[in-house]
């Protein structure tokens, strides 16, 4: 079974997230904050990473930087899931590439197919 990470500080999308991806044959183990996010990705390795880009310090993208710098989970697919405006996502993108980026509001299709496009063995 494959195993994603979901960092989301705001519970409905958290758990919106975590069952779209357990519907799909994922384990999912989640944290609302991002020291926990931090301290879970130290300790474990995963298939796949969501990461709420704006959320209290620290954030889904200060936690992307700590995984590219501490080369944790370096080969993991991170998907950055944000609300900001078009043109703060594509500087996100640009500045701190995950593999994919999902704007919210998301539908179920959307998200789904972000996380079978960088990970192409789901089909």
């Amino acid at each position: 079974m494959k195993t994603a990470f979901i960092l989301e500080d705001e519970t409905n999308i958290r758990i919106l997230e975590s069952q779209i991806l357990s519907e799909n044959g994922f384990q999912v183990i989640s944290a609302n904050n991002g020291e926990r996010a931090i301290k879970i990705l130290d300790e474990t390795r995963f298939d796949l990473i969501i990461l709420d880009a704006v959320m209290p310090f620290p954030t889904g993208i200060d936690v992307l930087r700590y995984i590219k710098k501490g080369e944790i989970n370096l080969e993991t697919p991170v998907i950055m899931v944000s609300a900001l405006s078009p043109s703060i996502d594509i500087m996100i993108e640009k500045k701190y590439k995950p593999s994919a980026y999902v704007s919210k509001p998301f539908t179920q299709k959307t998200f789904m197919e972000t996380v079978k496009k960088i990970m192409p063995k789901m089909g």
